[in-house]
């Protein structure tokens, strides 16, 4: 496993609960976790909060911006209702806690940061249903969807920076599945796949022909696809145009297409719009998008959009 194998998802302090901390109690009621589904790399992801899916106990203390050098104090009261999670931070009666206390009371420490770990996934075939907290979803034809069906909070972080609750990684985090288990799920069977022809006639397939034939196609339907978003978001993360690149993406436009929707919009952001495609910039942004490897992908990857099933 890599040396820091935790992702994160990102959550902002309200004003009521920061209203509710006072000088005697010391101690505020914060959410930091949710059936959100998040964009990754590698498709959708989704944290169940279904019975038996999370570890508990894990998470100890409340730490200053993921450091675990600057402990602010205690995390306890750790449960999940409704699709959510929820618990206490305890500021500690030292220089960390007493600063940071001050700090959330002023509004410059509202953001709330959970670093997780999972073991089990479950990738969702297209069209299959799957049953959460908070409603059912289904897998998608455009982009793969994991459900984290065994994963567990390993630290609760309070940061400087107010987070967008609709992102969700942090920019240090390992993002590998190297080493999570994942089952892959089972497409529902139509009309369509549940018999062939054969000289004339008709006879029905068993269980496992039908699973194995449409298991083999998606398989490469997928594979192929999760291959060129591979590449398309090693160019869009050094760029910083992960959202734009999904987007298209997920409409279809070709490689070259986003390569030169990313491009533009570089130019637009720095006042300079591109010539028609032309000149020497577009030629030094293309030779830098294409030289991106895989390491700097992953570092690179942050703040991915929140994409809500259908």
């Amino acid at each position: 496993m890599a040396k820091n194998d935790l992702f994160y998802r990102n959550f902002e302090l309200s004003d009521d609960e920061v209203r509710a901390i006072t000088v005697e109690n010391r101690a505020i009621d914060l959410s930091f976790s949710s059936e959100m589904p998040v964009q990754r790399w590698y498709g959708i992801e989704i944290l169940s909060h279904n019975p038996g899916a999370i570890v508990r106990g894990r998470a100890k203390a409340i730490l200053f911006n993921h450091n675990p050098d600057r402990i602010i104090g205690k995390f306890s009261n750790e449960s999940y209702e409704e699709g959510k999670g929820r618990g206490r931070a305890g500021f500690d009666e030292t220089d960390e806690g007493n600063l940071a206390l001050s700090r959330v009371q002023s509004g410059s420490l509202r953001g709330v940061s959970v670093g997780y770990s999972v073991e089990k996934f479950r990738k969702l075939q297209p069209g299959e249903e799957y049953k959460l907290a908070t409603g059912t979803i289904k897998g998608r034809e455009d982009i793969p969807v994991y459900i984290a069906e065994k994963w567990s909070p390993r630290e609760i972080s309070l940061t400087p920076i107010p987070a967008d609750h609709t992102v969700g990684i942090g920019r240090d985090a390992t993002r590998s599945l190297d080493g999570i288990e994942i089952e892959e799920g089972t497409p529902p069977v139509t009309a369509d796949t549940d018999t062939i022809h054969n000289d004339g006639g008709q006879r029905e397939m068993d269980e496992k022909e039908v699973t194995t034939r449409i298991d083999d196609a998606v398989k490469a339907a997928v594979g192929q696809k999760d291959a060129t978003m591979k590449k398309v978001f090693d160019r869009a993360a050094a760029a910083g145009q992960e959202a734009l690149a999904f987007r298209l993406f997920a409409e279809g436009k070709s490689e070259d297409e986003i390569t030169d929707a990313i491009i533009a919009a570089q130019a637009k952001e720095r006042g300079n719009p591109t010539n028609g495609g032309e000149g020497e910039e577009k030629q030094t942004n293309e030779r830098k998008l294409e030289d991106i490897d895989d390491e700097t992908f992953v570092r690179s990857l942050t703040n991915p959009t929140v994409m809500v099933l259908d």
